[in-house]
Formats: structure tokens, sequence, C-alpha cells
């Protein structure tokens, strides 16, 4: 307003100029109508909320049906016909990702507890992160609490993480807190504290993670120094960088937490240990010495008060050092109770990182279940583009060869992922007492199974990752939805590619150990294990083009599994051996110390590590095929199979491995196993067996019936309660010309003066 005041009242920059006095004209009457209606603003007062609420119109009643209509979009049909194409038996191969009949009893069972409440799949996407929480401690509470003495195995945990929809706070508590507490109190401390945290009579977070350190875990900054006088572990976080930083469950909701401290007796440092300690008083307020708090809103996950924990001379009872393996006497003698092997306090990351492992390939699952069955109800493009009318029949998008060589590539990862992840649930079972979780059986394999959890963790988290995001690319604008369910979960999945241990790190962590038994080899040792194929290198007179695969001289030699698994093996062999080469040389002749030499070959040593993990979910993958005794299902899976190798071989950079010549086969058996697999892809997303009320997704419902569910979306969504929306009056009303909108759509004599 003043701008237009000083202009219209500086004399001195008046110019003889017609257009230029049109111009101030129009400035002159915009500042008398912005001042007039200032005026009326003032006079007037808002409109209430509930008079806001009597200008929305009922909601439009939808009635799916094959035939399109202003209620119906006439795809009530689509999914039904796709599913008549099934090669196979669906409710078998469902039986058979599971595990068996039985198996799939349980999960059902699990799944039972589920709301079924169809609003909630609108409602959760318009909450805030305070409705968020709530909504999930509510519920997390109501199906928890019925069976506070139920000891679900790892299959049942790998079937609780299928279906759980938002992660929330909670997770945590009955997640790395549960099994931390399992895995390395004493029989004293878990008499005591289970019954309590099943009961929820308290609730825990795993504060391990700091500001300044996360996946280096023997640099964890906090410190508990041992006070004999009183029997207590005095706690700090002595700089900003201390502090613990992104345990969820810990900024509003846990009672207690799993501290992970550097433990000092005498000035005597015993390494990272764990302590339970209470963070929260009856009033649910951080106890004296502890600043608490939430880290803010993050990309997704906000169910979960990821949090932030300030420790200043806090006092922990010596008994409240979890001692299953470790203790100290009252007279600060710090002792061994049980001889395990150093990796055994570990067991809780090694867990998690199997069931993450598992997670990956079910929410790649669902992001395949939703954008295949989308993209076989959707058009787009006219099949006979010599039909000039607008009513030609039009292609569905899944028959697009680009759209479908992406989602069938997403699907057979998925597969591959989902047989993985159940192996790794296997192995973790072997080495723990079925009875009871956490208690080590076997710890010969407990090492290799941390450093195969740690790569397929790596791999995994990071491929569902990228696969999720894609298939929500290719639902074009409606996957940007939360409705469709894909946008919510590629947001709230983000998280794991770094939680509990950077893809990266952790992928570097699994090299050093690669490097390491490859130098076994060069000693003359024999490796066990997963690490067994890397014995033929064993020897002086070894060449490597002994055992490179032949190449292909058609295309149907990438349809035998065999030679695509021995594709795989030599790959690994050969990129981790030409850079523990590179390894060795910088060592040796260049006279670098270990770690130089490390992180000089650091970049090579990551691809590398990946292609050793490719081989172990290859493998993994071929053994499920072969173990199966339904040959429709056999050949289905084959098909998969072939599919997941062929595409990895295309998008990733074989070159090392695969002459030219080797690629425009790879793409014609890409291409004919894609026809193949074609009409099984809505069966072959069915046998996920992944209800509707676990996919919130109003784009791949089971029924096929998006447009309805999109629309009955849109007119749900919060800023459609009310109209018209809030700070209208304040801040838009002014600037309107009421007298033009209200001649509505009526014709205009020109020129007009409004």
């Amino acid at each position: 307003m003043n701008i237009f005041a000083n202009t219209l009242n500086d004399q001195s920059t008046i110019i003889q100029d017609k257009n230029f006095q049109k111009n101030l004209q129009r400035l002159s009457f915009i500042k008398n109508q912005l001042s007039s209606d200032a005026k009326n603003t003032s006079n007037n007062s808002k409109i209430s909320i509930e008079d806001r609420k009597k200008n929305v119109p009922s909601l439009l009643k939808l009635t799916p049906s094959n035939i399109p209509s202003r209620t119906s979009g006439g795809t009530a049909d689509m999914l039904p016909n796709e599913r008549k194409n099934a090669s196979f038996n669906i409710q078998e191969l469902i039986h058979y990702l599971n595990g068996g009949l039985e198996m799939t009893k349980k999960r059902k069972f699990i799944e039972s507890v589920l709301s079924k409440d169809p609003e909630e799949s609108h409602s959760i996407y318009n909450n805030n992160r305070h409705e968020y929480i709530t909504h999930h401690v509510k519920e997390f509470v109501r199906i928890h609490k019925p069976f506070k003495k139920f000891q679900p195995t790892t299959e049942d945990i790998g079937f609780m993480s299928d279906v759980s929809t938002g992660f929330g706070a909670l997770n945590n508590s009955h997640g790395l807190f549960f099994a931390t507490l399992m895995g390395q109190a004493s029989e004293e401390q878990l008499n005591f504290w289970l019954p309590k945290l099943m009961n929820f009579e308290i609730t825990g977070s795993y504060a391990q993670t700091e500001l300044g350190h996360g996946s280096n875990v023997r640099g964890l900054q906090t410190i508990a120094e041992y006070d004999k006088k009183t029997e207590t572990f005095i706690v700090n976080t002595p700089t900003l960088a201390s502090m613990k930083w992104w345990p969820g469950c810990l900024g509003k909701i846990a009672t207690h937490c799993m501290l992970y401290a550097q433990l000092i007796i005498d000035g005597k440092e015993h390494g990272v240990n764990g302590f339970i300690m209470q963070i929260r008083d009856e009033n649910h307020l951080p106890l004296q010495g502890i600043r608490l708090g939430d880290l803010g809103n993050k990309i997704g996950d906000n169910a979960n008060d990821t949090g932030f924990m300030i420790l200043e001379n806090v006092r922990i009872p010596r008994t409240h050092m979890l001692s299953k393996y470790r203790a100290v006497t009252k007279e600060g003698e710090f002792i061994n109770v049980v001889k395990a092997d150093p990796k055994v306090h570990y067991s809780t990351m090694m867990a998690a990182r199997a069931n993450m492992t598992s997670a990956a390939s079910s929410r790649l699952a669902q992001a395949c279940t939703d954008a295949i069955r989308y993209s076989c109800v959707r058009v787009q493009g006219f099949i006979d583009n010599s039909d000039p009318s607008y009513k030609a029949k039009e292609q569905k998008i899944m028959d697009h060869k680009i759209q479908q060589y992406r989602l069938l590539k997403q699907l057979s990862i998925a597969y591959a992922l989902k047989f993985t992840g159940r192996w790794m649930l296997e192995q973790t079972r072997e080495i723990m007492n079925q009875n009871s979780i956490g208690i080590i059986k076997n710890t010969e394999i407990l090492k290799e199974l941390a450093i195969t959890s740690a790569g397929l963790k790596s791999l995994t988290t990071f491929i569902a990752t990228n696969g999720v995001e894609d298939c929500r690319k290719c639902c074009g604008g409606n996957g940007y939805l939360l409705s469709s369910g894909l946008a919510a979960m590629s947001q709230d999945y983000l998280w794991q590619v770094t939680a509990e241990g950077d893809y990266v790190l952790l992928a570097l962590l699994v090299a050093k150990h690669v490097l390491k038994s490859i130098g076994k080899l060069i000693g003359g040792q024999k490796l066990q294990g997963l690490m067994d194929y890397f014995n033929v290198i064993n020897g002086d007179d070894f060449d490597i083009n002994q055992i490179k695969p032949h190449h292909a001289k058609d295309a149907s030699d990438f349809c035998n599994l065999n030679y695509l698994l021995n594709l795989f093996r030599f790959r690994s062999i050969e990129r981790n051996l030409t850079v523990a080469k590179e390894f060795n040389n910088n060592v040796i002749e260049k006279d670098m110390k270990f770690e130089d030499s490390f992180f000089s070959s650091s970049i090579e040593l990551y691809k590398a590590v990946h292609s050793h993990c490719y081989y172990i979910i290859m493998k993994n993958f071929i053994n499920k095929i072969n173990e199966c005794k339904d040959n429709n299902i056999k050949k289905v899976l084959t098909r998969l199979c072939i599919m997941f190798a062929c595409s990895h071989m295309l998008d990733e950079n074989w070159s090392e491995t695969l002459g030219k010549d080797q690629y425009k086969l790879i793409r014609d058996c890409a291409y004919t196993v894609m026809k193949e697999i074609r009409p099984d892809a809505v069966p072959l997303v069915d046998a996920f067996d992944i209800p509707d009320n676990v996919l919130k997704s109003a784009i791949g419902r089971f029924d096929g019936n998006i447009y309805e569910a999109l629309f009955d979306s849109a007119q749900k969504s919060i800023l459609n309660q009310i109209d018209p929306f809030i700070g209208y009056e304040e801040f838009l009303k002014p600037h309107l010309n009421k007298e033009l909108l209200k001649r509505g759509n009526v014709s205009i004599d020109w020129p007009a003066k409004l």
C-alpha cells in the first residue's frame, strides 16, 4: 500500500505518457479497492467452523461395476479376468512362500488382530504427528497386551514385520529392547523385567547410536563409571556429540532404555556394555539429570518419536547392568559370567539385521502388489491408432513393454528377497534355542551369520528402497498420492537403509571378512560355510579363466539356472579376488598399513562384496526352486529367477564377466520370459497374500476398483471437511473481486469495467 501511495504522490515521477497514466489509474483503483475491502473485512465476523462444514456436500455414493458411469470406474471385472490366466494354484504358492500350510495358518492368526476398519485407509494419511503416535500406541497395546505370555519365534517376528503398516514407537520397545533383554539379561533380570514389558507396565527404547557415532559402536562416547561406595554406575554424555541420537521410542514414549555406554572402573576401560536405565517417572516426565526430546519431522516414519537424550551424572544400580555374559562385583571387579564368542554381545543387532533382510522382501512385495494391480487396470494409449474415435479400446499400461520390464523385474527381486529373507530367519533360528530367543545355541556359525546378516541387510534394504520407489513412479501421478500406499511406504521405509548400520559401512565390514578369508586361502587354509565356493582359488597354479563359464551361444543358455548361478559365482570370485590382489599389492609393494590400503580400495571393495551377496541371493532362490514339488509353481518360479538374473546383468555393469555379444542374448532371454510371466503377473502378487487392510492402498485393492477408491479417498481429504478453507477471510478474501465473482459464468460485454 505504501508503494502505491508514494508512487501517486511523487509528482516528479509523473511523465506525460498515456500508457503510464493508465497504469497509474489502475494502481489507484487497486489501492481504493484494497482499502475498501480491508474495512469490509474488519467489520465482518469470521465464518465459524460449523458453518464451513455446512457448505460441504454429502459424500457421493459409489457403485463399483463393469460399466463406467458417474459413480463407477467400470473396472470391477479386470483383475478377476487377470486371475483366470494363472498357470499355477495361487493358494499352494501362498503356502510355499510362507513355509507350509501350518505357517500360513500362523500368519493368518497374526493378521487377524489387525484393524478391519475400512475408513482407516483414508484417515491415517490425514494424521498429524500427535495423531500418528496416539493411533500407533492405542493399536499396538490393543493388539499385543492380550498375548503378553506369547513368545514369538523368528518366523512369527517375520510375519509381524510383514503386516506392520506403520513402524511406530512401540515396535522398538517390543523389538530391539525386547530382543536385547532376551539375549543379554541374566535369568534374574529377565524374570523381573520381561513380564513388566509384555504387560506394558514399562516401555523401552534401544539407546545405542549417538549424535557423533553410529555404526562405529566401539567409538561410543557415553560413559558409565562405577562407584564402589554406592554400588552404582554414574552415567554421562560428556559432550554434545555423545548425546544419544536416533533411538526410536526415546523421544516421548519409553519409560526405560537399553543404554550402551563405555564401562570404566577405577579409570580402566572395559569396552561398551549394556544397562537397563529408567528415564521417566510415574508422571511420564524425565528423571533428574536426563533431558529427552523428539528429533522433529522426518521424511517418513513419523509415528515414531525418534529421540535424543542428554545424561548428566545419572546413577544406575549395579544390578541394572545386563549380566548374562558380563558383570561387575560389589568390589568393582569386572568378570565374564559365561565364556562366549565376543560376537555374542551383538546378537541383538544380528537378529535385527536378519529381520530387516526379511522385511525388505515384504515391503517390495507390497509395492509390487500395488503397482502391478494398478497397471493391469489403468489403460493408456490406443491399441488401434487407425480408429479415430476417443472411445477406441485402450491398452493396459502393464502391456507396454517398458512398464512390463520395470515391474516384472521388481517382482522377480521381491521373490528372490522373499526366499533369502526366509533363509536368513532360518539361519538365525539355527543358532538359538527356539523356546528362548537370544540364547545362543551354536556359536561356531555365529561369526559367519553376523557377517552375512550385515551384508544382506546392506544390499536388500538398498535394492528394496529403490524398488519401492520405482514401483511408485510406475503408477504416475496417482502413485504420488499418500492414498496410493506407495508414496507413504517409499518414505516410511527409507530409514532402514541406514538403521542398525549404514548400508555402505556394513558392506565394507563384510569386505574385511572376505579379504581375510581370501588371505586364509592364500595361506593354505580351507573355508567353510557360505565362503567355501572361494576354495577353488587355493593353489599356486590357479587361473581365473579355468572357472569362467563358457560364453553363451544362444539365448536359451540364459534360461539354464545352473549356468546363471555359475555366472554369479564367477563374478563374485573374479571381483573379490581382483580387489584382494590390489589390496595385497598396496600392503606388500607400497608398504601401506592395513587400514590405509583398505580405504584406498574401498570403492572396489564395496562393489565386490555386493556381488558376493547377490550370489547368496541367487543360490537361495535356486535352492527353493529345486525344493519345490509342484511342477507348475516350479515353472513360474524358474521364470522369475531367470528374470531376476537377466535384469540384473542388463542393468548392472557386468563388463568384467560378459562380452558385448552376450547382452543381446540376455535381452532376448529376458523379453521372452517377460511374455511368459505376464499372464501370471496378478496371480503372482496375489500369492504374497497381502490383505487390503495391510496395503492401505487405493490403487492396489484386491477387487481392482481403483477409481472408486481414489475418489472416495479424495472426498475424505481433511481439506474437504470444511468450505471455505481456514485463512480465507484473512489472506485471500481482501484481494478478490467480489463483484466479478457474483456474476458466475455469464456473458461479459467487452470492454468490461469490473
